[in-house]
Order: C-alpha cells, then sequence, then structure tokens
C-alpha cells in the first residue's frame, strides 16, 4: 500500500470506492432506496471537478499495488481516499476539516484507513495548524469508534438534511494532531 497526492484522473476510482463505501457503511442506517441510487457518474463528475480545481481543498489516495510477479500487467488500484481543507461549520476550534474518509469495504483492517488518517494529520500541520475535525452520521458506530481510537473526541453534534432524511451527525475533534 502507498499513499500519495490524488489527481484528477483519479476520480473514477474515488467515486467507485466513495459509492462502495457509503453503501456499506451506511446500509441500514440511509434508506436502501437512497443508497441504491448512488449515481457513478454523477459522483465522478464531482470528484472530478473536486480534484481538477482542488482551490484549498486536499486530496491524498491510498493505492494497493499488484504483487512483484504482477507488476508489468497489472497497475496500482486506488483504495482508499481522504479530502479535506478549510472549516465548513465548526467554528474556530477546528480550523480544519476531513470532508471525506473512505476506504474499499474489501480492504478494510489492513491498515489504510490509518495511513490515510495520519496522511492527512500531516498535511494539517503542513498547513499551520494542530486541530482538525470529522464528520459522521451518529449511527456509523463502526467509523466513530475508529475516531475513538484514533484519539478523536466527540466533540458534538450536527443536525441537517441528507438526501430528504434527517440526520444528527457525530462531530469527532483533535485538538493536537502531532
Amino acid at each position: 500500500v502507498r499513499s500519495r497526492v490524488g489527481i484528477g484522473t483519479d476520480a473514477k476510482a474515488v467515486a467507485r470506492l466513495s459509492v462502495n463505501a457509503w453503501q456499506d457503511s451506511y446500509r441500514g442506517i440511509m434508506p436502501d432506496d437512497v443508497l441504491d441510487k448512488l449515481d457513478m457518474d454523477q459522483r465522478k463528475r464531482m470528484w472530478t471537478g473536486l480534484m481538477e480545481n482542488p482551490g484549498q481543498m486536499y486530496f491524498y489516495v491510498a493505492e494497493v499495488l499488484p504483487r512483484p510477479e504482477e507488476a508489468a500487467t497489472r497497475k496500482p488500484v486506488v483504495a482508499g481516499v481522504i479530502s479535506g481543507g478549510p472549516p465548513r461549520q465548526y467554528g474556530q476550534a477546528f480550523p480544519t476539516t476531513i470532508y471525506a474518509l473512505y476506504v474499499e469495504p474489501k480492504v478494510h483492517r489492513r491498515g489504510m484507513g490509518k495511513r490515510l488518517l495520519l496522511r492527512g494529520f500531516q498535511h494539517v500541520l503542513d498547513d499551520g495548524h494542530t486541530a482538525v475535525a470529522l464528520a459522521v452520521l451518529e449511527d456509523n458506530t463502526e467509523a466513530i469508534r475508529y475516531h475513538e481510537a484514533m484519539g478523536g473526541e466527540r466533540v458534538g453534534y450536527i443536525y441537517g438534511v441528507l438526501a430528504n432524511t434527517c440526520v444528527r451527525t457525530a462531530l469527532s475533534g483533535w485538538t493536537d494532531v502531532k
């Protein structure tokens, strides 16, 4: 596994893994019809636009490398992404936000999420900050436990509407990512 800066040509792979991650993580939390209707082409257009014109956002992808004997015939496969940037609504305590942390469900529990999260933390530090926030739907208890295991603390809740569904989002925060 290696991580690198994400670029526009990664958008198709990132769209695929974001749909897969949503369908895996939010099945039973969000309505099935919402998850089943996630549009890969729409997601690809969204990620392409963001990754080709990042502004203040950052993107890192994690790739699964082919085995040495396959290196000549197979390319690395994007299996994780982290993106972040300026805060959205979490106040001055968190001058930067992780917008997305997705790992392909088939490769969970192999250290990819940790590698990406630590790369995001390094980006935060490189930008001169030490605090970062990340929001996840409250019922995604597996993700919340993971954030807590990585040192995040529950710092609040946000209510909103996602896909015409009222949701409560748990906000995890790291006040010092050093």
